[in-house]
């Protein structure tokens, strides 16, 4: 995987990259094509496209890093990926945690299937997808229109 994200970035080299794994396509897709059956279903941006494919362990087009104080990594929005699983929500701004980027998104939509909610959310102009448990997504009185804290584990976002 790092070979193509080398090639793609620094080659600037035109792919066409197959893969039912959607955490690889997120990581080198600029532009995704869904089939269904040899028919497109969708077609567009990875953070367009990849969460209609709802509980693959989702991976959306939201951010780009650049350098901060401190050796650490500032999150903004424009390209890039973040993982689902990575985006934890609060309902009240953390202090003494490890996280180093809180953004502060409204819920758009929150959808639960068995233990597991998937909480869609929008921060300006970029989307965010957080993979969360039922439990807590219930406890905290997620609803669409809330404000709330996201968290994201930058060690884990891919460039």
């Amino acid at each position: 995987m790092p070979y193509l994200e080398r090639l793609r970035d620094d080659a600037r080299v035109p792919m066409l990259y197959v893969s039912h794994q959607v955490d690889e396509v997120a990581r080198l897709a600029d532009c995704v094509v869904l089939l269904d059956k040899g028919r497109v279903t969708a077609q567009g941006a990875p953070g367009e496209t990849l969460p209609e494919l709802g509980g693959l362990g989702m991976v959306l087009d939201v951010v780009s890093m650049g350098p901060r104080d401190g050796g650490l990594t500032e999150l903004t929005f424009d390209n890039g990926r973040l993982a689902a699983d990575d985006i934890l929500i609060a309902r009240v701004k953390p202090n003494e945690i490890s996280a180093n980027n809180i953004l502060r998104p409204i819920v758009v939509q929150v959808n639960i299937s068995g233990d597991v909610a998937e909480v869609a959310l929008q921060a300006g102009g970029a989307w965010l997808l957080a993979c969360i448990t039922a439990a807590s997504a219930q406890r905290l009185a997620l609803a669409p229109g809330l404000p709330v804290f996201a968290i994201v584990k930058s060690v884990t976002v891919y460039s």
